[in-house]
């Protein structure tokens, strides 16, 4: 290892030399507003005369007869730093800035592009070359604006930049100088004597700006040659966390590799040391990494069979949609294993319904029981591994969870009948969680009727509304109408079930009699 001091742009003045950001790394994502305070230094640096600024550390390895270096760490201020003389160099191509010190066609020749590979859609073509995302998003900037890949940070920024120059804060060549005085610590690595991972642990120890599975992602592809990350990558870890709804993706799939090693190791690891707990059992299992990449990805397949619902069980699939309703996580590290014993062949797809019914109703009842949920962390990590141990012992596997469940005690215990029908009737149901109220309105409503009214929507929507049938604020009718107990009544009455329905006409029926609210245009008697 060794680490010289030099001017960013000097990284990519190398003929010899690509600076590759290899595929474990995340996608660039700076924001405008990290790239308004390099500009901003840029210009102070100018004003003020100061000979450099100080701008971070790069970390690249590879060996030293040229070819490609991949960027460990720095990838960001290098990326941006590109982007800039891009920037800087199509304002000047296309005369809507001038300069007596710069040559475009030079700048774009030795600092951007190799003038030797004409294919503008050859990534090799390029001095810097991202990700595969990146990498076409910032291909297509040196191509016209009709061509710019408009929801790319890359885009983004090239344009915040062409902005910034276009005002003139100062010079062309005033900036294109300080931009030569912006100073890195390059640190270079030799793959075989140097050891990336440790040195990027080091680096990133804080965590800052890094998730659980960007660390994870880092782990399993730095030490692996070129072209198996990109194999690796390509034929395993693209498709874990691909996932086009998530805007930070990066969360569930660290989210996903928690309840992964939360069923394996039978323990809850906490969410900021899920990369911890990963690298320790695969160095204690000894686990090659592609065995553990290929696991993962059956895993990440189930992870999205269970939160699409879409599997060719509708009754599992209609399970699977109200278990998300009542948005309890802490149920996954058991459903994941299940499905992967469920798809060896071991159970049905009516045991493996009748498994996440029992499931469902042990979490409903404890939701209106107001029962704590700390302890079901622990009951959902060794559940399967519990029901493991009694399957052969002529029971069928139903049997077998509802048995397991059953016998939990104090805190993890499942509410009995009696206790069920004694909290629907008392709880304040008007003021439960949000998902528990659209679970329940939504089964009272539905159940499993054929024909369904989309509750759930209405209610997201504020189309369905709850209505107190006995108004929140008595008037002197219905205090009248409940006689003289009216205030023992409504104290009784008030927020519980009984009182309580959904309805989309809500405003109309305002502190209305009980008479009026029955006989009215879409009132109770019509409903």
């Amino acid at each position: 290892m060794k680490g010289e001091a030099r001017p960013i742009y000097k990284m990519f003045d190398r003929s010899d030399t690509k600076l590759q950001i290899p595929v474990y790394q995340r996608n660039y994502d700076w924001k405008v507003a990290n790239c308004q305070q390099l500009f901003n230094d840029l210009v102070d640096m100018a004003q003020e005369g100061r000979k450099n600024h100080f701008f971070g550390s790069i970390i690249e390895i590879g060996d030293d007869y040229g070819g490609e270096k991949q960027i460990i760490d720095g990838q960001q201020r290098l990326t941006t730093v590109y982007l800039l003389i891009l920037a800087l160099v199509k304002l000047l191509e296309e005369g809507k800035i001038s300069s007596s010190k710069m040559n475009p066609q030079k700048i774009r020749d030795i600092y951007l592009v190799d003038q030797y590979v004409s294919d503008v859609e050859n990534i090799s073509r390029y001095r810097l070359q991202p990700v595969k995302h990146d990498a076409k998003a910032m291909m297509c900037l040196f191509g016209p604006e009709t061509d710019y890949i408009q929801k790319s940070h890359q885009t983004t920024n090239f344009r915040f930049f062409q902005e910034e120059i276009l005002k003139q804060r100062i010079s062309t060549d005033d900036l294109w100088d300080a931009i030569q005085r912006l100073i890195v610590i390059d640190i270079s690595l030799k793959r075989d004597e140097d050891n990336a991972q440790l040195i990027f642990e080091s680096l990133n120890s804080t965590g800052v700006d890094l998730t659980e599975a960007d660390k994870i992602r880092n782990f399993v592809l730095m030490d692996q040659p070129a072209d198996r990350q990109e194999e690796y990558y390509n034929n395993y870890w693209h498709r874990i966390e691909e996932d086009p709804r998530y805007e930070d993706n990066e969360y569930h799939v660290s989210e996903f590799i928690r309840n992964y090693l939360t069923f394996k190791l039978k323990k809850v690891p906490t969410m900021g040391k899920v990369y911890s707990f990963f690298k320790a059992y695969v160095e204690r299992e000894k686990l090659d990494i592609e065995v553990i990449l290929q696991d993962l990805t059956k895993y990440a397949g189930y992870e999205k069979q269970i939160r699409d619902a879409e599997i060719p069980s509708q009754k599992v699939n209609d399970i699977l949609k109200r278990l998300a309703v009542l948005d309890v996580n802490v149920t996954r590290p058991f459903i994941l294993p299940l499905f992967d014993y469920w798809h060896e062949g071991n159970i049905s797809a009516d045991q493996v319904a009748a498994v996440l019914t029992s499931i469902e109703s042990y979490i409903f009842r404890r939701l209106i029981r107001g029962m704590q949920s700390n302890g079901l962390n622990k009951l959902f990590a060794t559940l399967f591994s519990d029901s493991k141990r009694h399957v052969g012992l002529e029971k069928d596997y139903v049997e077998i969870i509802n048995y397991l469940l059953l016998s939990k005690s104090e805190s993890s215990r499942f509410p009995t009948d009696g206790e069920f029908v004694e909290n629907i009737e008392t709880r304040d149901a008007y003021n439960l969680r949000q998902q528990t109220k659209y679970y329940l309105f939504d089964r009272l409503e539905n159940q499993d009727s054929l024909e369904r009214v989309n509750v759930i929507k209405g209610m997201q929507e504020g189309r369905f509304t709850i209505e107190h049938i006995m108004p929140q604020t008595l008037s002197a009718t219905w205090k009248k109408e409940l006689g003289n107990g009216y205030q023992e009544i409504y104290d009784r009455w008030d927020n519980h079930l009984a009182n309580l329905t959904l309805t989309a006409y809500n405003s109309s029926y305002s502190n209305k009699s009980f008479h009026e609210k029955k006989t009215a245009e879409y009132g109770f008697d019509h409903s």
